[in-house]
């Protein structure tokens, strides 16, 4: 080709369209070009794929290009490609494709063009010659295009299944297979299912590829792949999961396993190994562990019975995991899902405490209700069952708990509390005795802005008021006195006196009047017996003044003198059980004072040793003053006067001993001295002479520093309070001798203020 010709189908290639449209119809001159064949026509459908015939254009002129002409859109069905160009012919590859194109009929033209270029590079003489193209799309595809099955090495079973055939209701087709094991039905008419069958019989392990070809309206194939992957054949259970059902007393704990492989267990030769790898729960068992796939064997799956007596009752989920190494080498496992519905009957209620005690008004006891089932498992059924009681002594509510208002115990009296499961016979019981209140006590802390506030019962443990564990304080209580009838409570805190009434349920309620002004240094008290005086030590100007209130009808304070004649130091205040006298107890001597009808004090003289405490007789005839090594004890005379008994002191014990406490009980006939060094008690009895007599063994135990010994009234119990935040409660029996070890309360550190009184 020379290369003015070079330039005309280089020109024309990039300007046709401009060209065409310049030049009108075609040209004539000594150029020419003519296409064969005259036209093209193609047949496909969506799923056949491109479709490319050829077409030669020969021509005489500079050059040829192929196109389309100027008004004919640009056909996305059709592809151009240049198979050969010679100086008098051009070739090129029509290629149709009918992919997502709607059936029906599409055309376009193709143009071949030719021309003459000068020596300027002006074209001249174009002609050209057009081709008209047409695309018939079919209804025809078969779905899907890609199929995988697979089949056990040694299996005789054919895999069949199903494409589905799209085509004219009207239109016959045919179809045909490339694989001997693979086959069809033949032919049919209108779209539908096209059955096939793969027969897995002789093939190797690996995969083997056939072709499904279908042949539609004018000779248009559309095509399926089937890929058939030969396996080695797997390890099979029948049944493929397992549910136990334990719903009665004799349950069925054991099923069968038939395992096997995918031939049946017929073929030695492609037989697999298999071992329990692993169960994922304890209650659960399998035997054999281990076995072959061919012949099969039933295994025997069993819920363990003593793992079922520590199980609660619900559903629960286990798998088994087979581990088998088929004939293709390849290690595998098989997990085989286990369900275990427990349901076991319940037997029988059990409530505990068995037997239980409470005081009227105190805190609330826990009954708790264990079921036992037909597995031998226990549990706790507390909040399931409904509680009942037969007695208005108790009520009960859900949960078992006597608590506030629904279960609080009532009033003194026996009751059968019953727990009994909803929907059937099953219950259990517990007796439960209400009993009065012995008596109440109080105690503070050093760091606490509230009093607390506890009953005690026959048994006199401590329990906290229920509702009431605690009234607020405003500040530390140093002194806690109960009035001797127990209608009023004085309280000593760094901002005065508070008063309280005692409410008949033995918590304290302010008067109206909350406190009452005292010293700063306030921190002993005491009341006269007739309860119309108290009597406050408070540290004023280096010395001990005792401040005289009188007390009202109410119970309420009345600031009467504020200079009575004080001590040097005071460790204790008492007034005489039977009126007329007070005294005051210091490290070295007791002061005693006369109380006029009035109440106002005279101090008359003063009596030693002493040091922390002092315990006046109920009959007003004895006192007995604490030291650091005895009990020293006097003769209370008309004029109050002490006068020393002989012997004038009884040891309170061998050895190093330091005397912190002395107490008396209600009779009379009972004193407790406290020895703080080696923390025991020591009893005494106290004869017709009101003499003091050794009587019994020392009781152990003591907290360390005691701060407070109280005998509550019915001289049943003593409690001793200490700075390590204990209370220890001694148990006094009928001869007043203080019985085993002491049974010890926790408390807050430094517990102060430590008073009872008797119960209703």
């Amino acid at each position: 080709m020379s290369g003015a010709s070079a330039t005309l189908r280089v020109a024309i290639s990039v300007c046709t369209s401009i060209l065409l449209a310049a030049c009108g119809g075609g040209g004539g001159g000594s150029t020419s070009i003519t296409a064969q064949p005259a036209s093209l026509s193609f047949t496909a459908s969506p799923q056949s794929g491109p479709i490319t015939k050829s077409i030669t254009a020969t021509y005489k002129g500079d050059g040829a290009i192929v196109g389309y002409p100027p008004e004919v859109p640009f056909p996305s069905w059709l592809f151009l490609a240049e198979t050969g160009y010679t100086a008098d012919s051009i070739g090129v590859a029509v290629t149709a494709s009918a992919q997502g194109l709607a059936p029906g009929q599409y055309t376009t033209t193709l143009r071949f063009v030719t021309g003459t270029v000068d020596g300027n590079g002006n074209v001249h003489n174009l002609t050209w010659d057009d081709v008209p193209v047409s695309l018939t799309v079919v209804n025809l595809g078969l779905a899907p295009a890609q199929v995988s099955v697979e089949a056990a090495d040694g299996s005789t079973a054919a895999v069949t299944g199903a494409l589905t055939l799209t085509v004219n209701a009207a239109d016959a087709w045919t179809a045909a297979s490339d694989k001997s094991w693979l086959t069809v039905e033949p032919s049919g008419t209108g779209p539908g299912s096209l059955d096939y069958s793969v027969n897995p019989v002789g093939l190797a392990l690996g995969i083997h590829t056939g072709t499904v070809t279908v042949t539609g309206p004018g000779g248009l194939q559309v095509t399926a792949t089937i890929s058939l992957t030969i396996r080695a054949a797997l390890l099979s259970v029948d049944p493929a999961s397992l549910t136990f059902t334990v719903d009665s007393a004799s349950p069925t704990l054991s099923q069968s396993l038939h395992i096997s492989d995918e031939l049946g267990g017929t073929d030695a030769a492609r037989a697999s190994s298999w071992n329990v790898q692993h169960i994922n729960v304890s209650w659960l068992e399998m035997t054999p562990a281990s076995g072959s796939s061919a012949p099969g064997l039933d295994a025997t799956v069993t819920v363990k019975s003593q793992s079922l007596a520590t199980m609660a009752n619900g559903d629960y989920n286990a798998t088994i995991s087979l581990g088998y190494t088929p004939s293709d080498g390849q290690p595998r496992e098989l997990i085989v899902p286990v369900t275990l519905h427990l349901n076991s009957p319940l037997q029988s209620i059990s409530v505990t405490p068995g037997t239980a005690e409470g005081i009227v008004g105190n805190q609330p006891v826990q009954f708790t209700a264990t079921g036992t089932f037909a597995t031998g498992y226990s549990g706790n059924l507390t909040n399931q069952v409904t509680w009942s009681s037969s007695s208005g002594a108790a009520d009960v509510g859900n949960g078992g708990a006597l608590a506030n208002g629904l279960s609080r115990p009532l009033a003194p009296g026996a009751a059968t509390i019953t727990a009994a499961m909803p929907g059937t016979a099953i219950s259990g019981t517990a007796t439960f005795t209400v009993t009065p209140l012995l008596g109440y006590a109080y105690y503070s802390s050093y760091y606490a802005s509230e009093l607390f506030q506890y009953g005690f019962g026959a048994s006199g443990e401590l329990q906290p008021l229920l509702g009431h564990t605690s009234v607020p304080t405003q500040g530390s209580v140093t002194t806690t006195l109960i009035s001797p009838s127990g209608d009023y409570a004085y309280l000593v805190t760094g901002s005065g006196i508070r008063q309280y009434t005692v409410n008949a349920g033995g918590y304290l309620e302010l008067m109206a009047t909350v406190l009452v002004p005292a010293s700063a240094n306030t921190g002993l008290i005491a009341v006269d017996p007739a309860e119309q005086n108290l009597y406050a030590l408070a540290y004023v100007s280096g010395e001990y003044k005792i401040r005289h209130y009188s007390i009202g009808n109410d119970g309420s304070l009345t600031l009467v003198s504020a200079t009575a004649p004080g001590v040097a130091n005071a460790w204790n205040i008492d007034v005489l059980p039977t009126g007329g006298y007070l005294f005051v107890t210091d490290s070295s001597q007791i002061t005693r004072y006369s109380i006029a009808g009035d109440g106002s004090l005279t101090q008359l003289g003063t009596t030693s040793p002493a040091r922390e405490s002092l315990a006046l007789h109920p009959s007003g005839g004895a006192a007995y003053a604490i030291t650091q090594y005895e009990v020293r004890q006097y003769t209370v005379g008309a004029d109050g006067a002490l006068t020393p008994m002989s012997p004038a002191g009884v040891a309170l014990g061998s050895g190093t001993t330091i005397g912190s406490h002395v107490v008396v009980d209600a009779t009379g006939t009972h004193a407790y001295a406290i020895d703080s060094y080696q923390q025991k008690v020591r009893h005494f009895t106290i004869g017709a002479d009101l003499k003091l007599t050794v009587s019994g063994t020392d009781a152990t135990g003591v907290p360390y520093t005691p701060i407070d010994a109280v005998l509550e009234p019915s001289g049943k119990y003593l409690y001793v309070t200490g700075n390590v935040g204990q209370i220890a409660k001694y148990t006094i029996d009928e001869n007043g001798d203080i019985v085993g070890a002491p049974a010890t309360m926790g408390v807050d550190n430094y517990p102060r203020g430590f008073a009872v009184r008797a119960g209703q």
